[in-house]
């Protein structure tokens, strides 16, 4: 079995690893001998030795782009950090102006529920302007009279007019 590899460095690992395949694949140790223990022994350190070597290897290889990519996260980091600086500023006028206009929407919706129950409060004051005469003299009844005349529904009481002149 013949195995190439796209890295140079390992090249010699690789033509190593045949001559490996050759002298230990499928070898069976007397491990009841003092003679195959010490076979069985000396070819596991041998293959122990050269697997750290490789990881040793593959460390030293790596090492450098270990550091260009730390390299290329601190330098992407700092340019972010300043862009940040940069629009962080734009958003802090965004979100400004967009709270100014939502505290405005909120004002205006406020404005109109107090436009609203003022109408329908002078509304029921109209209805009820009946029940307040009650018991009372007939002077006072026609003063309530004349000032249920003399009250406009003006165009404030927009879409309530009919309502406000019914109650009238």
């Amino acid at each position: 079995m013949s195995t190439t590899t796209a890295i140079a460095e390992y090249n010699p690992v690789e033509a190593g690893l045949e001559a490996l395949r050759v002298k230990y694949q499928d070898v069976a140790f007397d491990l009841r001998s003092t003679k195959g223990n010490a076979e069985a022994r000396a070819a596991r350190k041998e293959l122990v030795s050269l697997r750290t070597s490789l990881e040793a290897k593959r460390k030293e290889l790596k090492a450098p782009l270990l550091a260009r990519g730390e390299l290329i996260d601190s330098e992407a980091k700092r340019i972010t950090a300043e862009v940040i600086a940069l629009e962080k500023p734009i958003d802090d006028q965004i979100k400004a102006d967009e709270a100014r206009r939502e505290t405005e929407r909120l004002a205006r919706e406020q404005a109109e529920r107090a436009r609203v129950a003022r109408i329908q409060a002078s509304i029921r004051a109209i209805a009820e302007a009946p029940l307040r005469a009650v018991g009372k003299s007939s002077a006072d009844i026609e003063q309530e009279i004349d000032a249920l005349e003399a009250f406009e529904v003006d165009a404030s009481y927009d879409e309530f007019r009919p309502g406000a002149q019914a109650a009238k």
